[in-house]
């Protein structure tokens, strides 16, 4: 019986396993599809990601120049961004902004 219960078990833990990588998936793809449904996986995903990067948390950019900068990761949040080139800049959707 022991040997019953040990494979039940290890049975029982796969199948979760894969379902929950299933819906890890899932979820995944539908934040990266931007689905308005999974918003809130981006946002928060954004928001751990910007923890690491540079941040311009309530900073004056007033009249600041980002030409060309991949601005990925970068936390923006309350930042006057007044006169702000912006101009060919990317992954500007990556960036903190709320």
């Amino acid at each position: 019986t022991g040997t019953l219960g040990f494979q039940l078990a290890s049975s029982l833990a796969g199948t979760l396993a894969f379902l929950l990588a299933l819906l890890g998936s899932y979820l995944g793809w539908g934040a990266l599809t931007e689905d308005p449904k999974h918003a809130w996986i981006r946002t928060n995903a954004i928001a751990f990601a910007a923890t690491g990067g540079t941040s311009f948390y309530n900073a004056d950019l007033t009249d600041a120049d980002f030409t060309g900068a991949t601005l990925k990761n970068t936390d923006l949040r309350q930042a006057n961004l007044t006169g702000t080139s912006l101009e060919n800049t990317s992954k500007l959707d990556l960036a903190r902004q709320s």
